[in-house]
């Protein structure tokens, strides 16, 4: 039986507290400024004179050797001793239980939004059909501070996690509020639980990379693609969850897969995209009828029709 839940971690808020005091605040707004939630940009303020405490120095040197910003995330979600000492001393030194008491209503007030949204959504099933199996639990974050620019999912044990920002505005106007969001919601989420799972099956199969790294070279993606996803790892799963994400959300609203992938594909120039769909489209409905292989061993033939 899996569960579907949604609330607020204080450890994923811990975590994006320390990254508000590192460069990744300048960082994330290259090459074009973007506005963000009245949330993340308190959060900064709040803590910049914190940047050479050791939790904000420990991630700023992650980040300056290439380190992907979710890693941090993950290592406090597994309660990492090391990682976790750093990021309960800093929560010490800037008194963040009382700052987040003084900001909890509308973090709050986000997370009844997306419960309202994803309440009668079936996240388990699709899960199930695409691995084979899902986690005992499924929890959403909903994250109004740092990173501002992307979700992403983590795997801890039997619970997967989607950390989800809202939808980035025009300019450098605020983002749009989850009350608002339905379909991005529901598109993050499956994202990123799909993430999840699909992280963690490539660590369990590291020939899958080396399988397909020569093929790597030959494809062009996008400078955001590579730069979110730095790793061929972390780009293999995210070009199979496009296809999956559509097919998803094709499913609960008719047409919106279909709509975001003509968008990915325009204005990030994901060229790629058709034959992202039609290959993870085949794969499911040959599943469907015991026709497939373990996905696992699919990747590498995914990844030779691109």
């Amino acid at each position: 039986m899996t569960t579907l839940k949604v609330l607020i971690d204080s450890r994923i808020r811990n975590t994006s507290a320390v990254l508000a005091a590192t460069s990744w605040v300048e960082t994330e707004q290259k090459p074009l400024p973007r506005g963000v939630h009245h949330e993340a940009a308190s959060l900064r303020k709040y803590v910049e004179s914190l940047n050479q405490a050791d939790a904000a120095t420990h991630i700023q040197n992650d980040l300056d050797s290439g380190i992907e910003v979710s890693a941090f995330f993950a290592r406090a979600l597994a309660d990492d001793e090391s990682f976790s000492e750093r990021l309960n001393n800093f929560s010490a030194t800037a008194n963040l239980d009382s700052y987040w008491k003084e900001h909890d209503a509308v973090w709050h007030e986000s997370a009844e939004a997306v419960q309202k949204h994803i309440k009668d959504v079936d996240f388990t099933s699709f899960l199930r059909e695409v691995f084979g199996d899902a986690p005992g639990e499924l929890i959403i974050h909903p994250n109004l501070a740092y990173p501002t620019t992307h979700s992403f999912g983590i795997k801890v044990g039997d619970r997967a996690y989607s950390i989800i920002v809202p939808r980035k505005a025009v300019g450098e106007s605020a983002p749009w509020p989850f009350a608002d969001d339905r379909e991005h919601i529901l598109r993050l989420v499956i994202h990123d639980f799909c993430q999840a799972m699909l992280d963690n099956v490539i660590a369990q199969n590291p020939q899958v990379v080396t399988a397909t790294a020569s093929k790597a070279k030959d494809l062009i993606l996008p400078d955001e693609l590579r730069a979110i996803h730095p790793s061929w790892a972390l780009q293999l799963a995210e070009l199979f969850n496009y296809g999956a994400t559509v097919v998803f959300m094709n499913r609960i609203i008719p047409g919106s897969g279909d709509a975001f992938a003509l968008y990915e594909r325009r204005t990030k120039h994901i060229l790629i995209m058709p034959t992202i769909i039609k290959a993870v489209t085949q794969y499911l409905e040959r599943k469907a009828k015991g026709n497939a292989t373990p996905l696992a061993e699919y990747l590498p033939q995914f990844i030779n029709l691109l």
